[in-house]
């Protein structure tokens, strides 16, 4: 019976810590933290009006987030674009973080942040999954799924 007891703590501290980490500050690009009812995402920054965003992710740390941007006229500025959480502030969009990135879409952070999956069109081809390894705000060895 008393290891019993020993189990039900343990199980309630577990429980107490995955609650204080599940609820974890972010910075949601200086907008209030939303409630329940919905608002636009990073209005002017991630958001744009008049631009057609393809998808968003945010890695499992909340220190980066990438979003897909498609340009109709320009195919080589559709691209993904990566914001990081540098020294207390958000660093500008860049889509250099990954090589090739033209035509690229729908981004996705896995869910230990190491792999970064994304969709690609090449060639007029069908669009394919790719999945690079990601690593201090830079995805590298992109390889077709």
């Amino acid at each position: 019976m008393r290891y019993c007891y020993i189990l039900i703590v343990i199980l309630l501290f577990s429980c107490d810590a995955k609650k204080e980490s599940e609820e974890k500050k972010f910075d949601y690009l200086g907008q209030e933290t939303p409630g329940k009812i919905p608002q636009v995402f990073g209005k002017g920054i991630v958001s744009v009006k008049g631009r057609f965003d393809i998808g968003l992710t945010i890695s499992p740390d909340g220190k980066n987030i990438a979003y897909g941007v498609a340009h109709e006229s320009l195919k080589e500025e559709t691209c993904i674009y990566l914001m990081t959480f540098t020294n207390g502030k958000w660093n500008a969009p860049d889509k250099s973080f990954l090589s090739g990135n033209v035509n690229t879409f729908f981004p996705m952070f896995d869910l230990t942040g190491e792999q970064f999956y994304f969709a690609k069109s090449m060639d007029e081809s069908e669009t394919d999954l790719w999945v690079a390894e990601y690593s201090n705000a830079v995805a590298t060895n992109p390889q077709r799924l």
